[in-house]
This record gives structure tokens, C-alpha cells and sequence, in this order.
């Protein structure tokens, strides 16, 4: 049963539409239910937020192709990846192009008061959003670094100026991008954080 619809895929839904032809204001944020993406729902939908030939939208089944991938992922919805080209995508219509790694979206809950490693669903940040994501291919070895340093002030998203466990941003969210060697966790990771 598909039941993961990740950080990343609810970006691109946001931004661009589960089916790039804008978001649906109504969506429910699930991965099986297409109720908002049908025909006759055009005229509902807001536009898309970047365009399409600036986006590199891509879903994880064109990403993770010969991976094996839970089938818990729903591999058809798309992620927005970096530019940085670290893989080669071909496109249904047989063009090869580069594709970078998927951005990572973190939405904070703003109602927690908490950063705990033991509960992630009741904290600001829930480090479960994207971590079927980042353990597909070749970025895997650097999952279990991300999920170590999550909660940390060692690359992770803890505010180092807190006095106490406290994260970047929790009020809103935060992104992260693999930078250019396509492995999450890394010294070269870009982020809408930090420094």
C-alpha cells in the first residue's frame, strides 16, 4: 500500500501541481487520493508558482530507475531537484537529460515546542518526512548521517545560538538541497538555513 508521500513530493505538489498543471487549493496531501487532479479541475487550481522550463520536475520512478524502491513510495508523483545534474533522467519520449537530487521540504508544526529524536511526528521538525526518500540509490549511505545529525547543532538544524534545542525556523520550514556531490548530510549541502 502506498502510504509515504514525502516532504519533497508535497514541494512539487505545492509548487507546481501534483500533475505540474497547478495546485489544487481543496488537496488533501495524500499520496492515493487524486481527487483534486482530474479532468475539470483546471479552472479550481491555482497556477504553478516557478515554471516549468526553470523547475526540474521529475518523478521518482524517472529518478530511481533500476533502485528498488519500497513499495510503500508513491514513485508517479514528482520532486523538484537541484541543479547541480548529478544523474541521468530518460524522458518518456526517450531524450536523455541530468537531473539533479531532490530538494527536501520539512514543514515546521509550529504548535510543538519540542526537537525530540524519540518522537519525530511531535516535533517542530519531523526527521521521518523525507527518509524514505533519502534512502533510495545512491544517497543512502548518507541517510543514516542526516538522521544522526537532524536534531544537532553539527550540520543539523539545531540553532547553535539557543541556549536550548531549538531549530532554524520553527515557524515556517526548511529546505535542503544534496549540493553538488548528490549525497545529503555533506559539508556541501545548501540550505534555506544556517549559514
Amino acid at each position: 500500500m502506498v502510504d509515504n508521500y514525502t516532504g519533497a513530493q508535497k514541494l512539487a505538489e505545492a509548487l507546481l501541481g501534483r500533475d505540474l498543471l497547478g495546485f489544487h487549493p481543496q488537496s488533501n496531501w495524500s499520496a492515493t487520493d487524486d481527487t483534486f487532479y482530474i479532468a475539470g479541475t483546471l479552472d479550481a487550481r491555482r497556477g504553478r508558482y516557478l515554471e516549468l522550463g526553470t523547475a526540474t520536475a521529475f518523478t521518482l520512478a524517472d529518478l530511481f530507475t533500476g533502485f528498488l524502491i519500497p513499495a510503500s513510495l508513491a514513485t508517479d508523483r514528482y520532486v523538484i531537484c537541484d541543479a547541480f545534474g548529478v544523474r541521468e533522467v530518460t524522458l518518456a519520449n526517450g531524450e536523455r537529460v541530468r537531473a539533479g537530487t531532490p530538494i527536501l521540504y520539512y514543514r515546521a508544526n509550529p504548535a510543538s515546542r519540542i526537537l525530540d529524536r524519540d518522537d519525530p511526528p511531535a516535533s517542530i521538525y519531523n526527521s521521518e518526512d523525507n527518509k524514505v526518500l533519502v534512502g533510495l540509490g545512491r544517497i543512502d549511505p548518507m541517510a543514516r548521517r542526516l538522521n544522526e545529525v537532524f536534531y544537532t547543532a553539527d550540520d543539523g538544524i539545531v540553532d547553535p545560538r539557543v541556549p536550548t534545542l531549538w531549530p532554524y525556523r520553527p515557524d515556517s520550514y526548511i529546505l535542503i538541497s544534496a549540493g553538488a556531490d548528490g549525497l545529503y548530510g555533506t559539508p556541501d549541502d545548501i540550505t534555506n538555513f544556517g549559514n
